[in-house]
């Protein structure tokens, strides 16, 4: 019960980083499940068709579980690389569905893609967790 108390505390405490790792848990699962689903029509397909294929699908998701473990973990270097990784996976998207945007392939998700970079970098500059007495 204890070890219970002290998840559910440390996602409250955290729920940023927890709903940050659970969107690219999501994500890196769509992508091993959806392969290809990038159409390679547009100009600059080579720049940005290698965001749909299962080994990166793989990696996000390996990244997610990583920063999720980091919910829990009192490890500041540990917790830092994990923002890091999560921050660089989440620009690499939001730059390949920003190049196809400009290409003609409208849609969304770099928008979504760039608040998640702007949260990752607000929960890295401003120390949410220490502020809430976690360290």
């Amino acid at each position: 019960m204890q070890k219970i108390k002290l998840v559910t505390d440390s996602i409250r405490y955290s729920w940023v980083r927890f709903l940050i790792s659970s969107l690219s848990i999501a994500l890196g699962a769509y992508i091993i499940t959806h392969q290809n689903y990038l159409d390679d029509r547009i100009t600059h397909a080579s720049l940005v068709g290698w965001l749909d294929d299962r080994n990166i699908g793989i990696s996000i998701v390996f990244a997610g579980m990583l920063m999720m473990i980091s919910v829990v973990s009192k490890v500041r270097l540990y917790r830092l690389l994990t923002l890091l990784l999560n921050a660089f996976v989440s620009g690499a998207i939001w730059f390949v569905f920003y190049v196809r945007d400009c290409d003609g392939a409208h849609n969304m998700t770099w928008i979504y893609a760039c608040f998640v970079v702007m949260a990752i970098f607000g929960v890295a500059l401003t120390g949410t967790e220490e502020r809430a007495g976690k360290s």
